[in-house]
């Protein structure tokens, strides 16, 4: 019997199912639609085209086994669909767009947990979980990865004997410089071997332990090769005279040593291959009864119910016209002798994307100098958040700064007491002290994800979550704690007269108010 036949309890739920993904591609196309669009501008996760092909064929291949499987429906599945649409709300009020295009992907889960009952979402359990690979996630994992490469290539080049001047992600040798660069972190090796890997231990493996350390394989093998292959480049540019290796040729070898690491990790990873016969992979099964023919449309409808409830809630809060409230720009006026510049003694300026408005002043006392950067953020717009990831200290074209750390700190001082995130910035000329904190309805905090959460929480209630980036940045000599305590001091006479502004900036009219 197919899965077509009259006579089948599969052609009902699979049409049902069907509908309801339909469904929900239509009602959340707006998160389907960002997926798609850096699928296309991003050759990192431009994989995401086969995912869901891959999805159905590895879907198509156990259909011996879902056929062989009652269809009952699941009412728990509904308690899923709620946390995901929850989630989902919570990450489109924050526009956390990763959280966005994780929860509707689970959807596609759920819903056919809901339709199709627990044996048979046992039986599509890895094609579903498949899908996870069409969410572009990853990004974060740049840093890590740049570092570490680094770090492998100037250890190995100093095992070869070759003097090496190391500064952050600058590396120096006596034939010439080197950068390592988000292009050079890996990141898009990393992800394409952790899906070919997934794959490839699904398909040739039975046992757990095999599948697990064939995935490890695929994490560690691309990581350690990155490495490698960032040595093997810098070599070869010294040993050519920088004449290989240095252009559109450094990219070329990269991906070729990849493809050759990738094949020899899959060559050997077949020696150990465990598949199965078509009698064993059926195995196990259970035949369908006729509680599969069962009918509750009332469980599908409150599918639809659901899926349709958190956008028109998202509407609802986000909805209505909003007037945006005059921003005091002027210069700030501090107690305790700190006297306002008249231009910026260093040429450093962060990339920040979106602002409502920016506000910029220099300070001075007993020979100190700093420096108070404020970008207002408005209501949440795409390509306007206060937290985003194309904000950066160092624009990634500006090759004058460098990132030398980053880390968290609590600054306190006689009442002062609010959370940053500091950063040591480097130019061939000075050290830059920069620290971060995000103001978010009348809080203080540094790490981004919190912020996210207070934003999203914030639009809840029914008010714009309007908030702003403070950075106050100061010259560091050999005396980086004395540069410190100067820096806790402005800050301690700058939040007061700030916070008011910030204050009657997020009094701002909110959705649906009128002047």
């Amino acid at each position: 019997m197919t899965w077509y036949s009259n006579g089948s309890p599969w052609r009902g739920r699979l049409l049902q199912f069907g509908l309801l993904l339909l469904l929900l591609v239509v009602v959340y196309w707006d998160t389907f639609h960002s997926m798609i669009q850096i699928w296309i501008r991003s050759e990192t996760f431009a994989h995401g085209f086969l995912v869901a092909p891959v999805a159905a064929w590895l879907a198509w291949r156990n259909r011996e086994r879902l056929l062989a499987v009652p269809p009952v429906y699941a009412p728990l599945a509904l308690l899923p669909l709620v946390a995901l649409g929850l989630f989902w709300l919570l990450a489109q009020l924050a526009d956390v767009q990763v959280v966005r295009q994780l929860a509707v992907v689970l959807m596609i889960a759920a819903l056919f947990l809901l339709v199709a009952g627990w044996s048979a979402f046992r039986v599509m359990l890895f094609p579903l979980a498949y899908l996870l690979f069409a969410v572009p996630a990853g990004e974060a994992l740049i840093p890590p990865l740049i570092d570490f490469t680094a770090t492998m290539t100037v250890n190995l080049i100093r095992l070869s004997g070759i003097p090496v001047y190391w500064e952050g992600n600058l590396i120096a040798l006596p034939s010439g410089n080197w950068a390592v660069v988000e292009a050079c972190s890996g990141v898009r090796y990393l992800i394409a071997s952790i899906n070919l890997g997934v794959l490839f231990a699904w398909l040739r493996y039975r046992s757990l332990s095999r599948r697990l350390l064939f995935v490890l394989a695929s994490i560690l093998v691309p990581i350690l090769a990155n490495g490698l292959r960032g040595y093997l480049i810098v070599m070869l540019g010294h040993i050519s005279g920088m004449k290989l290796a240095v252009g559109v040729d450094h990219l070329i070898y990269g991906w070729v040593f990849f493809g050759l690491v990738m094949f020899l990790l899959f060559w050997v990873g077949n020696y150990w291959r465990e598949d199965l016969g078509p009698a064993e992979e059926t195995s196990g099964v259970s035949g369908a009864s006729t509680v599969a023919h069962r009918r509750s449309p009332a469980w599908v409808a409150a599918g639809v119910v659901l899926l349709l409830a958190w956008p028109a809630w998202s509407k609802a809060i986000q909805g209505g016209r909003y007037e945006p409230p005059v921003i005091d720009l002027s210069p700030l006026v501090l107690e305790e002798g700190w006297q306002p510049m008249d231009g910026a003694p260093i040429a450093w300026e962060p990339r920040y994307l979106g602002q409502t408005a920016r506000f910029r002043q220099w300070f001075r006392r007993d020979g100190h100098e700093v420096g108070v950067f404020v970008e207002f953020y408005g209501p949440l717009m795409e390509d306007h958040e206060m937290i985003n990831s194309r904000n950066l200290l160092i624009a990634p074209d500006d090759f004058t700064w460098r990132k030398l750390s980053a880390g968290q700190r609590l600054v306190t001082m006689e009442g002062l007491r609010i959370p940053v995130e500091e950063s040591l910035l480097r130019s061939a000329s000075v050290d830059l002290l920069v620290w971060r904190s995000n103001w978010i309805a009348g809080t203080w905090v540094a790490r981004d994800y919190l912020a996210k959460v207070l934003q999203a929480l914030h639009a809840l209630r029914g008010r714009i979550p309007q908030g702003a980036t403070l950075l106050v940045v100061a010259p560091m000599g050999h005396r980086s704690e004395e540069t410190r305590r100067e820096m806790a001091r402005l800050v301690r006479v700058l939040l007061p007269p700030l916070e008011r502004r910030l204050e009657r900036f997020h009094d701002g009219k909110g959705p649906g108010s009128r002047e």
